[in-house]
């Protein structure tokens, strides 16, 4: 038995009970090759899958290859073609094969899909991690098992996937890009690595137990973050909703500077951004000053005495159609549209338990087939629902509700309102207008709600 046989077979168990289904992720390159065969015999129902990307014309025969090792063991074999998108070649390519294999493994019932990356390639995404990004996730690297994925072979380097392959006489193909030095990881492989082996023969030992350690710690680090955010969100910034993405300052200036910093890097990605490093370290010298604003890339931040926001100045318009919905801009959420038959007990037994904040109620029969959200205009006004005189005459400016409810003037101008024909109908989250009324005679309603 080669030693990539042996650690090979005991991750795969301590990975994935007995009996499991199993896709086996296979190119024809010798980790597939070598992964497909430690894994036959070891009571798993494999199913062998390969996917081709279209983008060399010798790809599929490499996959010939696979689906005669795979034939050689009685193994099922699939074969998939994907379409790679425009953009960064390799991000896109790995993301449509990620998704293939994924829709194989729920056709095929599969509980596991096994990867072939070896502790060579674990080494080599690390330090390309430290070299390409300021993001903690890019240093840590890979890990044995998320979700259903599985890499058994991530304890071995890939010196013994190729004496595995000699021993047994197995035939692999090469992919003439993973020795192209212009490519970053190639000239790693070709000029770094035989250095760090030369200084540690077991590098890649050594990288896999400091990986294993930091995705421990990092693994805490943002539990105990989350936990922050939790506190964070209790902290009465509710009365936007989710209108104004913030974090409050209170519990995240008292936090270590760690937590803050996850916290940060967290919420960040939780709003589409990339949580940069000097991003993070430009708002927590922020939150130390109140009115501070930074304005990145990502879009504008701005403090207050009680929390940091996202903001917007970006103008937008958004047809919602009754029914429908429609995504809100700057992570504000998205608003639903419904019609309902009108219960009982009047405005309040419509809306119920929820907040007269996040959604407001009128008479269907009062409202056409589809409103418009935009964003708030000076000038903008409304006639507030139970204003006296209820006509334009009796109409307030939306600035001052801003000013009445202490909305951030930063926050102000991406400020979603509610358009039916010409009219206001409703300053979100602030004060619904005086059209169609819900009364007695009304028979159906239109709720408009706000959901995160």
């Amino acid at each position: 038995m080669t030693r990539l046989s042996r650690l090979a077979q005991r991750a795969a168990h301590r990975l994935m009970p007995p009996g499991s289904r199993v896709l086996v992720a296979t190119s024809g390159g010798p980790d597939s090759q070598a992964l497909l065969s430690v894994l036959v015999g070891e009571g798993f129902a494999l199913i062998a899958a390969g996917i081709d990307h279209g983008l060399r014309p010798e790809a599929g025969r490499e996959l010939d290859l696979a689906e005669a090792l795979a034939t050689t063991f009685a193994v099922p074999f699939v074969r998939r073609a994907v379409l790679v998108a425009k953009g960064n070649v390799a991000a896109e390519a790995r993301r449509a094969r990620y998704a293939a294999l994924g829709a194989l493994a729920d056709e095929h019932t599969c509980d596991f899909i096994a990867l072939g990356h070896t502790a060579t390639d674990q080494l080599e995404t690390v330090l390309l991690g430290l070299l390409r990004s300021d993001g903690i996730g890019a240093r840590l690297g890979m890990v044995e098992k998320r979700g259903r994925l599985v890499r058994p072979l991530l304890a071995a380097r890939r010196f013994d996937v190729l004496a595995h392959l000699q021993t047994h006489k197995i035939a692999y193909a090469s992919d003439p890009t993973n020795s192209d030095t212009r490519r970053s990881r190639a000239r790693l492989r070709d000029e770094v690595l035989p250095v760090l082996r030369s200084l540690n023969p077991r590098i890649e030992s050594t990288i896999g137990a400091w990986t294993q350690d930091r995705a421990e710690d990092e693994a805490i680090l943002r539990a105990a973050a989350a936990r922050l955010r939790k506190v964070v969100s209790a902290e009465g910034l509710t009365r936007f909703g989710p209108l104004a993405p913030s974090l409050a300052l209170a519990p995240l200036v008292s936090a270590p500077m760690t937590l803050r910093r996850r916290a940060l890097r967290d919420w960040l990605a939780s709003l589409g951004h990339v949580p940069r490093r000097r991003l993070v370290d430009r708002l927590i010298a922020a939150i130390e000053k109140p009115r501070a604003r930074v304005v990145a890339r990502e879009g504008t931040f701005f403090v207050d005495q009680t929390a940091l926001w996202t903001v917007t100045h970006a103008s937008y318009g958004l047809s919602l159609p009754i029914p429908g919905e429609a995504r809100l801009p700057n992570c504000q959420g998205r608003m639903v549209a419904r019609v309902d038959e009108a219960p009982t007990g009047g405005y309040g037994a419509v809306l119920g338990s929820r907040s007269p904040a996040r959604v407001v109620a009128f008479d269907a029969d009062g409202l056409h087939s589809s409103v418009t959200v935009r964003n708030w205009m000076p000038g903008d006004r409304v006639v507030p629902f139970g204003h006296k005189g209820e006509s334009s005459e009796g109409s307030v400016k939306v600035g001052d509700l801003f000013t009445n409810a202490k909305v951030p003037g930063a926050l102000r101008p991406g400020w979603p309102v509610v358009m039916h024909a010409e009219s206001i109908v409703w300053v979100v989250g602030l004060r619904r207008s005086c059209d169609a009324p819900i009364t007695a005679s009304t028979r159906r309603v239109v709720t408009l709600e706000v959901l995160s």
